[in-house]
């Protein structure tokens, strides 16, 4: 059996388990993007903390491409 003031609280909006829900969905989502912000903060820290281009062969491209503008021919050998 349904009361009917629980229709007049649906009809209305004032649906309080709906609510909650919604509440912590958000709240979730809030968890998340605070997660996501953190790590994303601390990936980019960790990457650009250091002058040097991170990766094994990470000034190998900017070089090689200075030495070409420079002096016209490749700087290292490549492998044709």
């Amino acid at each position: 059996m349904v009361f009917p003031d629980f229709k007049k609280h649906l009809a209305k909006g004032k649906n309080k388990v709906y609510n909650i829900g919604v509440r912590k969905k958000r709240a979730q989502m809030k968890r998340k993007i605070k997660y996501l912000t953190v790590a994303i903060a601390l990936r980019l820290f960790h990457k650009y903390k250091s002058p040097l281009i991170p990766e094994i062969n990470g000034g190998y491209y900017p070089l090689q491409i200075r030495i070409l503008i420079e002096s016209g021919h490749w700087g290292f050998q490549t492998g044709h």
